[in-house]
């Protein structure tokens, strides 16, 4: 009898091995250097670190909602300044980066689908009458590091652009009046003045600047593995429904680490 029922467990562990492994090997698994500064990416403190729990933010709500729709994609999020993603994305370290179409990176990926939509700010420490750029007037601007300018015509014989590395480096050098104005995106300031409640929200939007479309760019050796096609009609049916741009807005998004 004893003999029996320790045969029925090793085969019992055997099937739970094959399930595991075979439930393994389904995974579609995705690296993504995604941009480590807050909204897109919120680390949750000491504690949550040392476990691996980084699931604030837009960018991890967003992976987790793609998931949730398409359980065999596993995507992994490696929280990395901007350039760097793209450095590491040309290289092979990553699979996937989110960058602007006007970031060109045709040389090494191709763009795989639409992330979404975010809305681009001028905002100013002193009040400026401007209805464009081309009425402002002499003037140092942040603009994210590596990020392709928002618009051409931003290279205005007046304007000096000055690469910041963040959005709280361009609000916090603007209020040290190293700048006179920054570019950032509307959830990024929002989330800055009204989430975290840093006292920046005596600046002024000077212009909206328009809106920007992130592309998800994946390298050209592995464009055409399944795993991306996968990823590719979740992203269309999300840029369909609304939910991409909403998530880029971080509408509904857990702001809190």
């Amino acid at each position: 009898m004893d003999t029996k029922r320790l045969k029925h467990g090793v085969w019992l562990l055997a099937m739970w091995l094959v399930v595991t492994v075979a439930s393994a090997e389904e995974k579609q698994v995705i690296q993504f250097g995604a941009y480590e500064a807050a909204p897109w990416f919120i680390p949750g403190g000491e504690a949550a670190r040392e476990q691996e729990e980084h699931k604030h933010g837009i960018i991890p709500e967003y992976m987790d909602a793609i998931m949730h729709r398409s359980p065999s994609l596993d995507i992994r999020i490696e929280p990395l300044p901007f350039r760097r993603a793209i450095v590491d994305l040309k290289n092979g370290r990553v699979d996937m980066a989110a960058a602007p179409r006007q970031a060109d990176l045709s040389e090494f990926a191709v763009p795989l689908a639409s992330f979404g939509r975010v809305q681009m700010t001028l905002f100013s420490r002193e009040k400026i009458q401007a209805k464009s750029v081309e009425e402002l007037p002499p003037m140092k601007v942040g603009y994210l590091r590596g990020l392709p300018l928002f618009h051409e015509y931003m290279k205005q014989p007046q304007i000096t652009l000055v690469p910041v590395n963040s959005g709280r480096n361009g609000l916090d050098a603007l209020e040290l009046g190293r700048l006179d104005a920054v570019m950032l995106t509307e959830v990024s300031y929002r989330y800055q003045t009204v989430v975290r409640d840093w006292d920046y929200s005596h600046f002024h939007q000077v212009l909206f600047l328009g809106e920007l479309e992130f592309i998800a760019w994946v390298h050209k050796d592995h464009a055409s593995d399944t795993r991306f096609n996968t990823l590719k009609s979740e992203l269309d049916a999300m840029h369909e429904d609304g939910t991409a741009n909403a998530y880029m807005a971080g509408i509904g998004v857990d702001f809190q680490p």
